[in-house]
């Protein structure tokens, strides 16, 4: 007599994703309108960016393997970018003293690699012009937070966070070209519509 009725069941695990989706579908739209807008106006538009300083190897990418968690075209990011950027903003949050629940972290990571991502874009979009606002800009944010604090203060500060006083002053330096190349992207948007 065999025992059909008794096979074992061996579920497959699903994945669960947490996600906000106005927010990620109203960011990927964002990003798909300024990407179309700027295809169409490439013909038109000088083609100079400026080069960015190498971005440093992490030490979780020299440890372990580093797969390519998202590619497009001119735009890659790798775990060890996404994992940096999940501990610097878990060490920002507990310095003053808040935690991410877990229960949140893979919300907060989907947020982290947009950002990655929109930062990539933007970075790659960016003219000579954009370049020397954004050095000018991150020059003053530098400064202005040094001069907040003392250098040993700061010092400690990016060590909490977990980086060089060269990762900080790449960081704020493709903070500021995204922000500068963004604007100048919406100006010429704003511009296309009237």
């Amino acid at each position: 007599m065999r025992a059909t009725h008794l096979k074992p069941q061996n579920p497959k695990p699903k994945t669960q994703r947490i996600t906000n989706p106005w927010c990620s579908g109203f960011l990927w739209g964002l990003v798909i309108g300024v990407w179309g807008f700027m295809t169409a106006q490439a013909a038109d538009a000088p083609k100079s960016t400026p080069t960015p300083a190498p971005p440093s190897r992490s030490r979780f990418a020299d440890l372990f393997d580093d797969p390519v968690i998202a590619r497009g075209q001119g735009v890659q990011v790798k775990q060890s970018e996404l994992d940096e950027a999940f501990i610097s903003f878990k060490a920002n949050l507990a310095a003053r003293n808040q935690s991410v629940p877990e229960d949140q972290r893979l919300f907060r990571e989907t947020q982290l690699l947009e950002r990655l991502i929109v930062t990539q874009i933007l970075v790659k979009r960016a003219t000579d012009a954009d370049g020397t606002k954004a050095r000018e800009a991150a020059a003053k944010f530098a400064a202005d937070t040094k001069k907040e604090q003392s250098e040993e203060s700061f010092q400690r500060r990016l060590k909490a966070l977990g980086i060089t006083a060269e990762q900080f002053d790449q960081r704020v330096y493709d903070q500021a070209l995204a922000e500068k190349a963004w604007a100048r992207l919406l100006e010429l948007f704003k511009t296309s519509l009237a």
